[in-house]
């Protein structure tokens, strides 16, 4: 579901390792912890995708499948771990770059699917998505606190600086609005998982 965070940032990936410069001890006690995490996250995102779509009128569901399947396609085959945050309602920071124009790809995809679905269907799909993003809210932020303990204080400071943000929509890569669920729902199982 789109607009749904993913694991807490670390390494690589989410949760910035490089920039925490955790130990090997660290990251020994940390990737149980994010696997954990990552994996109930995406078992929320599944199970929200599958509601959002049966939410949807047969005839609809398979013109929004068709949209998903050309978005997968044009997906690059080597996908960053995360995409940096969009500004307000998604769009796009002034900077440009690969992520920019993925991006703007992606809201087009998203434009499609929100002609495709009746007022009933987005507000179902609207329903569905932002309430597993709230339970996927929740999940980052217990990972946080579990990974707090295990930081030293400088890194624990840079932590807390960091902006909120994963493969699964942690942050706003996407405006919130049903196109933007059903379409990162769809993708969600295609990035890479994060390891610290």
């Amino acid at each position: 579901m789109a607009g749904v965070p993913a694991a807490a940032p670390m390494a690589g990936g989410p949760m910035g390792g490089e920039r925490l410069h955790l130990t090997p001890d660290q990251r020994q006690k940390i990737q149980p912890i994010m696997k954990s995490s990552f994996d109930q996250m995406r078992s929320i995102v599944q199970d929200a995708h599958g509601r959002e779509m049966a939410a949807l009128s047969a005839d609809h569901r398979a013109k929004v499948q068709q949209i998903i399947d050309q978005a997968k396609a044009a997906m690059p085959s080597e996908m960053p771990s995360h995409m940096p945050p969009g500004g307000p309602n998604g769009a796009s920071p002034p900077h440009n770059g690969p992520m920019s124009a993925i991006r703007a790809q992606h809201r087009q995809f998203i434009s499609q699917i929100d002609a495709v679905l009746t007022p009933g269907e987005s507000q179902a799909v609207d329903a569905i998505g932002r309430d597993a993003r709230t339970k996927v809210v929740a999940l980052h932020q217990s990972a946080i606190n579990q990974i707090k303990p295990l930081l030293n204080a400088d890194q624990a400071k840079t932590l807390d600086q960091m902006p909120m943000r994963g493969h699964m929509g942690v942050g706003r890569n996407h405006a919130e609005d049903a196109g933007g669920y059903l379409l990162m729902g769809a993708m969600a199982h295609m990035r890479p998982e994060m390891h610290p």
